[in-house]
This record gives structure tokens, sequence and C-alpha cells, in this order.
């Protein structure tokens, strides 16, 4: 698997272009893309009575010229162009993205994919259209008070959801499997410590839209003790009128393997499994059913 080159060939930068059109062909942007790198989708157009949902193609790994148009679907409400921000926990992380200094899973080095455009979170936003804000994903953290300076409690961890004074449109929540998987975590303080995080995410990010990810099937907690957590992930979504994206079902304890790495990190079919749940419930918030 060694390849072996002259100095010269070695820093001879291979490029690709990438032709992001509309739905008509005419040119948005071109981007020049060194060979295995990514473009950087621009902001989809608008197309009245319709709701964009990714590009025709990958714009990640490029290895020729491509040319990519636009999908939709009928919908009148759209994320393009919209700004997120995540709040997750280790299956969120992916090195360079977080906020310096916390630690990272991803890119694993045995994982079947070494792409931050292959994490949950990045599909979503790249397959509607929006732009990242902050990822605030801290592997190993927790919800509850007393688990530390990254529990999602504490000022100093949610401070990381804004850029300066820039406020997110949207913030996306994946927080609770290491609250769930601890045996130092109590449900009551878990409760507790989930409306705290709630309440100060709405008064960080007063506008934006706030949509809540339930916990999966994992290896890391048994399943009665999962949905006593989701129970009250799903009350405060209830009650603060939040949008729920529920993932409680998305696989099993027979076929969760099937899409993790081990006990909590999910690999390229978990990433896809989850993302593409999430995209469906952002989209079914608005009224659109994507087929």
């Amino acid at each position: 698997g060694i390849v072996i080159s002259s100095i010269e060939e070695a820093n001879t930068k291979v490029e690709y272009e990438v032709t992001f059109t509309d739905e008509f062909g005419n040119i948005i942007e071109t981007q020049k893309v060194e060979e295995g790198k990514a473009a950087t989708p621009p902001t989809p157009p608008k197309k009245e009575g319709y709701t964009f949902i990714g590009w025709s193609g990958e714009h990640y790994n490029i290895s020729e010229n491509i040319t990519l148009e636009p999908n939709y679907i009928k919908g009148s409400s759209d994320f393009a162009g919209k700004t997120v921000s995540i709040l997750g926990d280790s299956g969120s992380t992916y090195r360079y993205y977080i906020p310096d200094g916390y630690p990272y899973f991803y890119p694993y080095p045995t994982s079947d994919f070494g792409d931050v455009n292959q994490t949950w979170w990045m599909r979503v936003v790249n397959n509607l259209g929006m732009k990242l804000l902050k990822n605030n994903s801290c592997s190993g953290s927790c919800v509850s008070e007393g688990t530390g300076s990254t529990s999602t409690v504490t000022d100093g961890r949610l401070k990381h959801l804004i850029d300066g004074t820039t406020t997110p449109d949207i913030v996306i929540i994946f927080m609770g499997a290491n609250d769930c998987g601890s045996a130092n975590v109590k449900l009551e303080t878990f409760k507790n410590s989930y409306k705290v995080m709630i309440e100060k995410v709405q008064a960080l990010c007063p506008n934006a839209e706030l949509y809540i990810m339930t916990l999966p099937t994992l290896g890391m907690y048994e399943d009665d003790q999962k949905e006593l957590y989701n129970e009250v992930i799903r009350e405060y979504v209830e009650e603060y009128k939040l949008n729920l994206v529920e993932l409680t079902h998305i696989y099993t304890k027979e076929t969760y393997s099937n899409y993790s790495l081990d006990a909590g990190h999910p690999n390229k079919a978990g990433m896809i499994k989850i993302s593409d749940t999430v995209i469906e419930a952002m989209l079914a918030s608005k009224g659109i059913v994507k087929e």
C-alpha cells in the first residue's frame, strides 16, 4: 500500500473543478479542489414552493471534474442559508471542527469513513443547504450537573454555541448518552439538568429553533434505562414546544452493531441512518414529507 514518489511529484498538487449550478444549468460557483479534498457547497438558490434537499452528488473526496445541481421537493419552508449550531458528545465530534481543547472521537483510525462530510451533523447541514455556525461537541461530556466543566448546564460550555455576538438560526441537541450510561448520574439529576440546559440555550439563542434528539439503542446502556431518559427529553420538548427528533427505534439491540463501531459510536451506516432521521424530522416540522 506504499506509494513512492519524487519530491517534485509529491509537491505537485492535482486539482479538479467542482461546478455548482442551478436546476437550469446556470453556473452558481466553480471551485478548484485539490484531489481527495472537499468543495464547500454554496447556498442553493431558492425555488418558490419547493425545499432544497441536497446536491446531485457528493462534493468531497474529489477525483475528477464534476458538476452538481440542486434537488428539491415540494414544500414552501426552506432551511437553505440558515445557520446551525450543534450541541453534542463524542458521536458528534470531529477534529478541528469543535472548540479548541475539547477531546474528540472522530476521525477514528478503524472507522469506515474518514471525512467530516460523512458525519451525521455535516450531512444534515449539507443536505438542507445550511451553514455550520458552531459544533459545540465534546467527547465524554454529559448534560448533568456535577460531571465537570464540559457539562451542558455550564455557561462555559454553552458559550460555544455562538460565534462572538452571532447566534444560530437553529440549534440541534444530541446529548444524554453519557448520562444514561453512567452509574454516577441519577435520573433525577439528569431531569433537573436537562431543564436548566434547555432554558440556558433558549436564553443564549433566543431566536433559534431547537431540535432535540432522543437516544438510540446502544450497547452502553439498556433499553429500559434509555426509555426513562427519553421520557425526560420528550417531556421537555412538549413543555417548551420544541421540535423532537425521535431516534429510539432507528435500530434495536439485535441490529445496532451494524450501525456502530463499538458500544456507542456510529459507523458510516449509523451516521447515514441518524442524519436521514434528523432531516426527515426537520422537514416534517415544516409539514414537508420526503418520499
